[in-house]
């Protein structure tokens, strides 16, 4: 079985685990609550981050259209 310290770098590199390590790391969270809240965190961090950087290309590309809708309004006053 895994230490916890191996634990920790496999969830923290986010590499995609074989399927023994996977078992491996699955039958340490069993015995391990520390290991197991360090993922979960890992996890919500994760989807954080995601979600932010998704709500900020999402106001760019509305802000990108609203000066684009502008300048085109500006084009045909002219």
């Amino acid at each position: 079985m895994k230490s916890c310290k191996e634990v920790a770098q496999l969830i923290a590199s986010g590499e995609n685990l074989g399927f023994f390590e996977k078992v491996s790391v699955k039958m340490h969270f069993i015995i391990c609550k520390g290991c197991r809240r360090y993922h979960e965190q890992q996890e919500l961090i994760v989807k954080e981050i995601k979600e932010r950087h998704d709500r900020k290309i999402s106001k760019i590309q509305k802000t990108s259209s609203e000066v684009e809708a502008k300048v085109l309004e500006n084009l045909k006053k002219d």
